[in-house]
């Protein structure tokens, strides 16, 4: 796959950790297998491939949210500071 194609699903990710969208998370985590999944295999990847680029685009979603969510965390913190 194209690396602006993990670039974007690593946007998505952020935006929901941002927001601390949790079923989103889960949906888009499912959506994003089974649609990467599904154009690998159609292009005519070999299973491991097509499994590594599955594991790659889930580990750039997953890994985005859990950033998004350090951000939305810190910031919630630093406005309790504030107050």
């Amino acid at each position: 796959m194209q690396m602006w194609t993990y670039a974007a699903i690593g946007v998505a990710g952020l935006i929901a950790g941002v927001l601390f969208k949790v079923g989103f998370m889960i949906a888009a985590s499912i959506a994003i297998a089974l649609v990467v999944g599904c154009v690998a295999l159609i292009e005519g990847e070999p299973t491991a491939a097509t499994l590594g680029s599955v594991v790659a685009a889930l580990l750039s979603f997953q890994s985005a949210y859990l950033i998004g969510l350090l951000v939305s965390s810190e910031c919630h913190r630093r406005r309790q500071i504030r107050r």
